[in-house]
């Protein structure tokens, strides 16, 4: 096994996803969701947007859009399986969009501490 600091990404997906099963069709709910309740409140968020952000707030709607598509396109399989699961949200752009979702979602909706603790751990 890798050390910590030499996961990538996708490996820090498919080690929550083997971890915690049990988390992932809540927390693509919750990603789910939250896309659209960004894309329905764009001129809120979009206000509260920082100008120092090294990220546009366009860019991060468009990382929510495609985030919420691999979603509904694939959930069942992302349900099964933790490789489609990690190559198809944090391999590219995306992970940046979705470890924002995975924090959130471990601040938010769990209930389960030991996955709070392997995500502060993971993705701190």
């Amino acid at each position: 096994m890798k050390s910590i600091n030499e996961l990538t990404n996708t490996d820090k997906a498919k080690l929550i996803h083997q971890l915690f099963p049990e988390e992932i069709a809540p927390l693509l709910e919750y990603t789910s969701s939250f896309c659209v309740k960004l894309s329905e409140n764009r001129a809120a968020y979009e206000s509260e947007w920082s100008s120092k952000s090294i990220i546009t707030f366009s860019f991060w709607l468009h990382l929510a859009g495609e985030t919420e598509k691999l979603i509904k396109r694939l959930k069942y399989d992302m349900i099964k399986s933790r490789h489609v699961f990690a190559e198809q949200l944090c391999f590219n752009h995306n992970a940046i969009f979705f470890n924002e979702c995975l924090m959130r979602y471990a601040k938010e909706k769990s209930i389960n501490d030991k996955f709070k603790k392997a995500i502060v751990l993971l993705y701190s």
